[in-house]
């Protein structure tokens, strides 16, 4: 009797079946491009159901801007379809008209910015203001390429895989994407994708895919870059490398010796001061006692300081046998690349330890044996950052009195950004040729339901994700400086521009220790410790008067306040909800369009390519960020007029009604208690009316080439009738769970440049608690004008909005400290300097 094969069946997981899917066996599955290219193929019988092949039809929706996303998608290859459709798995398929190999356009709905309104004498004069910021070509997306930021679209093509970040971390789709044509799509559930990416072969064919479709738009696209010819770009393209990471390895550490620069092709980097391991030169108190010390190594190279030695080149060797050791910063530098090289990889006395290491083959240290109690036995284990502060301190302990030991380095770690798909980094140590400024190190987003304080734990032992990049190695990089005038030129240009930049943001890194307060469980338990620039009010002081709010909202263009005056308190501080300016800032993780990041002053930046698709606001734990309605008519508007539709009389849906005697409110509406009593005791039910004035500014109104209302009424047995400027609005609304749709064109529409007047007559069917009314009007600016997805598509009504410590003041003073007029109100580094009063 044969075997029976048993197949170990992985936790359920599973993918809904949709109408027109096509179904394929584990086997055929396999013989699908996606599959064949892997030399190690997954066992698809270990994940049922985790995979689907989709069709879609020209213009089909394959997935909407701003829903949730846990899949990946893969486009199949006009090969893969010739062979199903020869084997009779599909049906037949229309001549697609988009260009070759075009399959889908990503789509970005942007919401309509705020109006800007009149700043006074400082605005008039420049003084007041956030500065202006270059606008990039791209806005970075969950796909092989960027959306153009003009067209705000980016085209997708066979063979390519889309929608990896939402598939690993949950992130919301950063586009909407639209089929070109009839086309099919793997859509896979992220154990699959996993068990794709860690495949050798299929890392050397994405990287080919990669070199040929992606890489020239990304390094064109940086401002860094902008000289260069076609020959020289082509040139500067084939000397890239293509790496990758496993999440928490060190990609560089602050101090080390800057040999190239990084592209982040996939995955998350985090850039952190203060948490490096390598050695600076400042921190050697004793150059010819090191030099010294480090030639004794050559006398014993099965030791560890016999490793030592090894790591140091032929010419670092040569420096450090000189009598009096290096003499100048540069062979000072040759040396410090060995000792790193050591620091990164140290030489371990076996293959497993115990608790409190090996007395003989290790050094008596006892910061080195503390360090030791809280790791794994066997050194395999070991985390990527273990290991270099293993190597530090086990040199440290080699090297006595020669070093300055590592915890009087610098102070708290502060998280100066996370880098995602697009974005540059070792740029400046590149442009300056001086050490690295920060360390990085690849990161990945929370596993749902892990919490963000893992991954701050580096529990990530098990993790199978990496972060892959494109390096520039510098021989490359001078090369090219020496060949051309105009890029040597605008080198000097950008590192002026990254030096000041760099000093901004080390103005008050905080590496002192904060007062006795700061280390109270308390102060620990609200994350007052995060606060760079926490802010916090004296309520011995403070009469209430407002004055830091007021001044809030009359600094910024949008009338919109970042401080409101509730939160937590600490002793006799109220610490009010507006940005800290953490040392963490876990905002930054996850953006889909990678619109948020911190600026020169630590201030959170929100761009105004932001899709409103509230990560940020959810992620900050602080409630620092508050996502604002942008439409024309918000939902919760204040300002709406109603009356029973026995007492509004003849054309109350006219702009020159006087609605005065009307009760006011503000939607939505329900049925409830409290709206009843405010109408007469003897209604009976019976239809109401409601109106709401506004004002279309002349700019909205010739930006937009449509405008999209929603009314939303529970009562859809007699549907609500609607009005605008005493035009009924009845052209076949799209309507979806009780929420009627309608698309108003500009040109020929109801709507007008000035004053417009919304109108609504709703006929209750008299159940407790149901939605009368709820409205919401929005400028659609980018709309997808395709008949199956335009109902469909989400359009971006909120805009996130947070606390820019007033950074584009004059001065940067924050003008909530500057208007209390009773001190009361002030920003303070929560680590060094909490008043203690």
């Amino acid at each position: 009797m044969a075997k029976e094969r048993r197949v170990q069946m992985m936790p359920p997981a599973s993918l809904e079946a949709r109408a027109g899917d096509v179904v394929l066996t584990a086997e055929r599955y396999l013989k699908l491009s996606f599959f064949n290219q892997l030399k190690r193929k997954p066992s698809l019988e270990r994940y049922p159901e985790t995979l689907r092949l989709r069709r879609f039809a020209r213009e089909d929706a394959i997935c909407r801007q701003g829903e949730g996303g846990w899949t990946a998608f893969y486009a199949l290859t006009e090969e893969d379809v010739a062979a199903l459709l020869q084997e009779g798995l599909l049906g037949p398929v229309p001549e697609a008209p988009a260009p070759p190999g075009l399959v889908a356009t990503v789509h970005l709905a942007l919401a309509r910015p705020p109006e800007p309104r009149s700043r006074g004498l400082l605005g008039w004069l420049g003084l007041q203001g956030p500065p202006g910021r270059a606008r990039p070509k791209y806005i970075p997306i969950d796909a092989p390429r960027g959306a153009e930021y003009e067209s705000k679209q980016a085209p997708l093509y066979a063979g390519e895989l889309f929608g990896e970040m939402s598939c690993m971390s949950g992130s919301p789709r950063s586009g909407t994407i639209v089929a070109e044509r009839d086309c099919y799509m793997l859509e896979m559930l992220r154990n699959i994708l996993t068990e794709v990416k860690k495949d050798p072969d299929y890392q050397k064919q994405a990287d080919l895919v990669y070199r040929a479709r992606s890489l020239k738009d990304q390094v064109r696209e940086l401002a860094l870059f902008s000289e260069l010819g076609q020959d020289e770009l082509g040139h500067l393209c084939d000397e890239v490398r293509l790496v990758s990471y496993k999440v928490g390895e060190a990609i560089f550490d602050e101090h080390e010796s800057s040999d190239g620069m990084y592209f982040v092709r996939s995955g998350l980097v985090k850039t952190v001061l203060n948490a490096a391991q390598a050695l600076a030169s400042a921190e050697v108190l004793d150059w010819p006692g090191l030099a010294a010390r480090l030639r004794a190594g050559e006398e014993d190279k099965t030791g560890p300081l016999g490793q030592v030695w090894l790591n140091l080149s032929a010419a670092a060797r040569g420096h450090v046998e000189q009598g009096e050791g290096p003499r100048d910063e540069g062979e000072k530098a040759e040396v410090l690349r060995g000792l790193h090289e050591f620091i990164r990889s140290p030489a371990l006395p076996d293959a497993k330890l115990d608790k409190v290491g090996q007395e003989k083959a290790l050094p008596a240290s006892e910061p080195l044996r503390k360090h030791l109690r809280g790791l794994e036995k066997d050194p395999k284990k070991w985390a990527d950052q273990e290991r270099r502060r293993f190597g530090r301190l086990l040199l440290e302990a080699l090297c006595p009195g020669l070093l300055r030991p590592s915890p009087e380095r610098g102070g708290q770690e502060c998280v100066l950004s996370y880098q995602s798909r697009g974005d540059i980094l070792g740029e400046i140590g590149l442009l300056t040729g001086k050490p690295r400024s920060a360390t990085c190190i690849a990161y990945a987003h929370p596993e749902p339901g892990q919490g963000h304080e893992a991954i701050k734990a580096d529990k990530w032992r098990d993790s199978e994700a990496i972060v892959e990049l494109a390096y520039v190695p510098r021989p490359s990089f001078d090369e090219l400086r020496a060949k051309s005038k105009a890029f040597d030129e605008k080198v000097r240009e950008v590192a002026g521009a990254r030096q000041k930049r760099d000093a901004a943001r080390r103005g008050a890194p905080g590496a002192q220790e904060g007062p006795d307060v700061s280390r109270s469980s308390e102060f620990q338990k609200l994350g007052l410790i995060q606060g760079q620039k926490l802010m916090l009010i004296d309520l011995d002081r403070c009469t209430r008067c407002d004055e830091c709010v007021k001044a809030c909202v009359d600094t910024h263009a949008d009338g919109r306040s970042r401080l409101f005056l509730d939160g937590p308190r600490f002793g006799k501080y109220l610490v009010p909800t507006t940005c800290r300016s953490c040392l963490d800032p876990v905002c930054l993780i996850g953006c889909p369009v990678g619109s948020i990041h911190r600026g020169d002053n630590r201030e959170i930046v929100v761009e105004d390519w932001c899709i409103g698709c509230d990560m940020c606001a959810t992620n900050c734990p602080y409630g620092s960020i508050q996502m604002h309605d942008v439409g024309i008519v918000p939902q919760s508007a204040y300002g709406w007029r109603y009356a029973l539709a026995s007492e509004a009389g003849g054309g109350w849906m006219e702009r020159g009604y006087r609605d005065r005697g009307w009760r006011s409110g503000r939607s939505p509406f329900r049925n409830d208690r409290d709206f009843r009593a405010a109408l007469p005791a003897e209604w009976d039910g019976g239809p109401l009316c409601f109106r709401y004035a506004f004002e279309l500014p002349d700019g909205v109104f010739r930006s937009a080439s449509e405008f999209g209302l929603e009314v939303t009424s529970a009562t859809l047995e007699k549907p609500p009738q609607v009005w605008i400027n005493g035009r009924e609005i009845g052209e076949h609304p799209h309507v979806r769970q009780g929420k009627r749709s309608y698309s108003l064109p500009r040109e020929g529409g109801p709507l007008r440049s000035g004053g417009n007047v919304l109108a609504i007559r709703v006929v209750p069917s008299g159940k407790e608690l149901e939605v009368l009314l709820d409205v919401r009007l929005d400028e659609v600016r980018q709309p997808i004008v395709l008949p199956n997805v335009t109902g469909d598509v989400k359009v971006v009504t909120d805009l996130a909005v947070v606390c820019d410590l007033c950074s584009g003041q004059y001065g940067q003073r924050p003008a909530c400290v500057t208007a209390c007029p009773h001190d009361a109100a002030m920003r303070v580094n929560a680590r060094g300097e909490f008043p203690t009063g």
